[in-house]
């Protein structure tokens, strides 16, 4: 929610794009959903430099697309603009307490599945569950 608020506020694309530019804000929104899972589990993502891709379409306009979001018809001239937003909503998003909050749960997530996975090696080779019973050897 905070994410869709920040891209639907944000004046540079409500006063810069065109009525007919309605696919630049979700897809900016959907890209950076997908980028926020991917930096919290440590991964590093898409960039701008590398995956804001512009396919021609008719004059003066480009389909435009970051990694496999697809933003609909833009022009031309509009690509600097989205890509500067695109730049500071990446480096804010960073900077959000919720995006630390999710780091931190990725982090002990990881931190579970391994001692799980650990523990269900044990029980699987063992054939049994280690533990106090007036029944087991352990």
């Amino acid at each position: 929610m905070k994410l869709e608020k920040s891209v639907r506020s944000d004046s540079r694309l409500s006063s810069g794009l065109d009525s007919s530019e309605t696919g630049v804000a979700p897809g900016i929104v959907v890209a950076l959903k997908f980028q926020i899972e991917h930096w919290a589990k440590g991964n590093p993502g898409l960039n701008v430099k590398d995956n804001l891709i512009e396919e021609k379409a008719e004059e003066g306009f480009v389909n435009l697309r970051y990694g496999f979001s697809h933003m609909g018809k833009v022009k031309k001239e509009h690509i600097g603009v989205i890509n500067k937003v695109l730049r500071d909503l990446e480096s804010h998003v960073k900077e959000w307490e919720g995006f630390k909050k999710l780091e931190k749960s990725f982090i002990e997530l990881e931190r579970v599945e391994k001692n799980l996975k650990d523990e269900l090696a044990v029980i699987s080779l063992r054939r049994i569950v280690p533990g106090r019973c007036r029944y087991c050897p352990l």
